[in-house]
């Protein structure tokens, strides 16, 4: 019947033979308010080390920026020949050298025909070779395209300097390298032009040397990865460029090691626990700090026993010293205590493993009716509840992270069929276009085209799908196919909507539309032919001086039913514009459902019909909806497209 006394009786009994307990108790809580102050110090001693790494490394990359944007400053003087621009690059390498061994070569490199007229390639590209001796190359070839290297296309297309992913550069130093390139420009026409990019190239296997020379102070190692988490320096060499660490986290099924990886790349700094050393077998802890100059994260690991030595030598000599006064109490205490702790040590022991994770650790087996039953049943309800619950956990999130994947793919093959050049045909002299569509989620409905029909006449289209989401980006990219495989010289624009629409109709039974206007420029005369289908009326700016509406409608959007649509016409002389945009734009709603409306959107062409820049044009309307918009969702796509005529100034062909 004792076993079924209740646990407060049990303490009862004991209650004499336990007052010892009350001195352990003081005596724990002092050594654990002692070890947190301890280990509070070790934490903050570490996270400096691994912030003054972080330091050393942002030094180099920031003078290589430094070194870089100079250059770059100097190249948009446009009176600097090619010899000089050769001293100019040996000078530079040879600076960086003094300091920064790490610093390989370099290249300034223009687009085609920016050098000279004529002339597709030209590039300098000066490193160091076996002696260290500086060598200059012009690797520039139809074997060797340089501006479709990264290097080159990311510093064009975001308008600013890069720091590039790390890669094998294959063509020029042959090595493993990362670069850093500037955009230059200069005045054309009055305009600023992008001409081409310098670079400054810093080899991995010196970066790994400067990472290797850092003082750590003891045991420990320091790895480096880049902002998308592919491992630039690590001891193990295997790892290196060939694995990132979500790679490694994928392939041993580790959702911490991912969850540490989204940690280290988000920009913090901090630390955690760490059991994937390639290194150490036991725990440790990973430091990290990101660089301010390239957003690379440095990771500095320590072994908890090189960390927590001194901390343990302490606690062993106060544990011995309190285990001998212990000893002479605990041969009273174990035998009265034993029936009452084994139980639960054995239960703690239990729940300690399914906490780890073991939902399938069976329990020990209790038959009493106590507290210490109850509690057992307790864990057992629990147990099984957990083990549902992460099961399902696991699944709902494999789902989402598959279907977000799968958005983000799609957004690409999306944006991947819009006209990716900027600034689209840079060889022609008669007129500019620039264009931007922003989806209100991953994957949108609005839709913008433009491509030569034959050497004089230009088609450019814009279009609004009826909804959001999934099923307007699919009748979005059957709509952008159609009119590429329908759009023809021989074709009024009216037949080419027709034809289009036609096509869209058939077997819609889903009822989704598009609103649609599509125009032929002839880019000799400016005469252009168009037709709208229900699409918002775009603007026509004369001579920079007065904005009108061409408000001409022809019919419907497409899709809705078998509609044969006319064509319109009107004539562009040298300084007119024309600005073409999807209801996302005058629709916009900000917090208080207040729309942008037409009103703001004349406004702003009105402030810019002086000098009509289409880049300028299309970037101010979209940052002034989203300053209206502010913190609310934008609630449909958005795109707009401008496009400004100079007229024929040379009246020679393509």
């Amino acid at each position: 019947m004792f076993k079924n006394r209740s646990l407060a009786f049990k303490q009862s009994f004991y209650i004499l033979t336990c007052v010892i307990i009350i001195f352990v108790v003081i005596f724990s809580f002092m050594a654990w308010q002692i070890w947190q102050v301890m280990i509070s110090g070790v934490e903050v001693a570490t996270m400096n080390a691994a912030k003054a790494s972080a330091n050393q490394l942002d030094q180099a990359f920031l003078e290589t920026q430094r070194a870089a944007r100079q250059m770059a400053l100097m190249m948009e003087n446009e009176d600097i020949d090619e010899r000089q621009m050769e001293i100019l690059l040996r000078s530079t390498l040879q600076s960086l050298q003094k300091d920064l061994p790490s610093v390989y070569g370099g290249s300034i490199a223009f687009k085609p025909n920016a050098f000279n007229v004529g002339q597709r390639y030209y590039m300098l590209y000066c490193c160091y070779d076996s002696d260290r001796n500086l060598k200059v190359m012009k690797p520039g070839s139809d074997k060797y395209q340089y501006f479709y290297q990264k290097w080159f296309t990311l510093p064009q297309n975001l308008d600013r300097s890069v720091w590039t992913e790390p890669y094998f550069d294959e063509g020029c130093g042959n090595i493993l390298m990362t670069t850093y390139s500037v955009p230059f420009y200069r005045k054309v026409n009055g305009r600023r032009t992008f001409m081409g990019v310098v670079t400054i190239d810093m080899s991995l296997s010196w970066l790994r040397k400067l990472i290797n020379s850092i003082k750590l102070h003891g045991d420990g190692y320091a790895f480096l990865i880049s902002k998308f988490g592919r491992i630039v320096s690590h001891p193990n060499p295997s790892l290196v460029m060939d694995a990132s660490i979500f790679s490694i986290a994928e392939e041993n099924d580790d959702m911490e090691l991912r969850e540490i990886g989204r940690r280290m790349i988000s920009g913090d700094s901090g630390y955690v626990d760490f059991r994937h050393s390639e290194i150490y077998s036991g725990k440790c802890l990973l430091f990290y700090t990101p660089l301010r100059s390239n957003d690379w994260v440095i990771g500095i690991v320590f072994p908890n026993d090189f960390l927590f030595s001194k901390i343990n030598d302490i606690e062993l000599r106060s544990v011995g010293i309190a285990g001998i006064g212990l000893l002479l109490l605990l041969g009273v205490v174990i035998v009265v205590s034993k029936s009452v702790t084994v139980p639960l040590r054995r239960l703690t022991a239990a729940t300690t493993r399914i906490g780890s994770g073991n939902f399938e650790f069976n329990l020990p087996k209790v038959e009493s009716h106590d507290e210490i039953g109850a509690l057992n049943r307790a864990f057992g309800s629990m147990q099984k509840a957990l083990s549902d619950y992460i099961a399902a956990l696991k699944y709902t999130t494999a789902a989402k992270e598959k279907i977000e994947s799968e958005l983000n793919i799609a957004r690409e093959i999306q944006m991947g069929i819009l006209p990716q050049i900027r600034p689209p045909f840079p060889h022609c002299s008669e007129f500019s276009l620039y264009a931007e569509l922003i989806p209100a989620r991953a994957v949108g409905g609005d839709l913008y085209d433009f491509f030569f029909l034959d050497n004089e006449h230009l088609c450019f289209v814009v279009g609004d799908v009826s909804g959001k989401g999934v099923p307007a980006s699919l009748f979005m990219a059957i709509t952008q196919t159609l009119h590429r495989t329908i759009a023809s010289i021989d074709k009024t624009t009216g037949q080419m909507a027709s034809e289009v629409n036609s096509s869209l109709a058939r077997n819609n039974d889903t009822m989704m539309f598009v609103t649609y206007f599509i125009a032929v420029l002839n880019v000799r005369t400016g005469e252009i032919e168009y037709t709208n289908a229900g699409h918002n009326p775009p603007y026509l700016v004369r001579n920079g001086k007065k904005v009108e509406h061409i408000s001409t409608l022809h019919g419907p959007p497409l899709g809705i039913s078998d509609t044969q649509y006319s064509t319109a016409k009107l004539k562009l002389n040298a300084g007119d514009s024309i600005l073409l945009y999807t209801d996302g734009v005058t629709e916009a709603f900000n917090v208080e459902q207040e729309e942008f409306g037409t009103d703001k959107l004349e406004s702003l062409l009105e402030t810019g019909v002086s000098k009509f820049d289409t880049r300028n044009i299309v970037e101010n309307i979209v940052s002034a909806v989203r300053k209206f918009a502010g913190s609310a969702e934008q609630s449909d796509d958005i795109t707009v497209m401008a496009l400004h005529y100079d007229g024929d100034k040379n009246g020679t062909d393509k």
